[in-house]
């Protein structure tokens, strides 16, 4: 493991970035319950990505996955255009040669969202399908715990439900950037 990972899951661990909280309870009269991951939170920077981040996590809130289905990223948030909320904006990248460079896209900031996500599905032990690290760290999080997506590469976050019950992610945002996911156990159908 990377030194910079030991540093970063030693951080995970005292607080200061993330809030995880383990809740496991148990609804009544069919109402969803609480389980494994409450308010994970993920503050991104105030720039031209945070605008994708909030659009994707809007997409995603209120998923439902049933046991044995596979969530994609990609495919859950749709088409990446203007017309759906999204807008345009820099990213640092790396060419066909290896060289850093500086991308124009629609895509810019939706790793963000899937990087918030991939944090609470593997705390929550959710089996990760497909997962890429981001190229470069970022102040907010490191490399070994993110989860890039790039639409037009094919970089994609996917999961599966490995649990025996349905499950629904709850994603909410503020204007400051700050997503935060929250997972449910959904009672079993009849």
């Amino acid at each position: 493991m990377k030194k910079g990972c030991h540093l970063f899951l030693f951080v995970l661990l005292i607080g200061l970035l993330f809030s995880p909280a383990i809740a496991l309870s148990k609804g009544e009269n069919g109402e969803k319950s609480k389980i494994l991951i409450e308010l994970y939170e993920l503050k991104t920077p105030n720039d031209t990505g945070k605008t994708n981040a909030i659009r994707s996590a809007e997409l995603i809130n209120g998923l439902i996955l049933k046991p044995g289905e596979i969530f994609s990223f990609n495919e859950t948030i749709g088409e990446v255009t203007k017309n759906r909320g999204f807008t345009y904006g820099y990213f640092l990248g790396v060419d066909s040669n290896g060289n850093k460079k500086v991308y124009f896209d629609s895509g810019s900031g939706l790793w963000r969202t899937s990087t918030a996500i991939f944090q609470a599905v593997s705390d929550a032990n959710f089996e990760i399908i497909e997962r890429h690290i981001i190229y470069f760290p970022e102040s907010y999080t490191m490399a070994c715990n993110s989860a890039l997506v790039k639409r037009n590469s094919g970089l994609d976050f996917k999961f599966k439900n490995n649990k025996s019950y349905s499950i629904e992610i709850e994603t909410s945002t503020d204007d400051s950037g700050l997503i935060s996911i929250t997972i449910y156990q959904l009672p079993k159908q009849n």
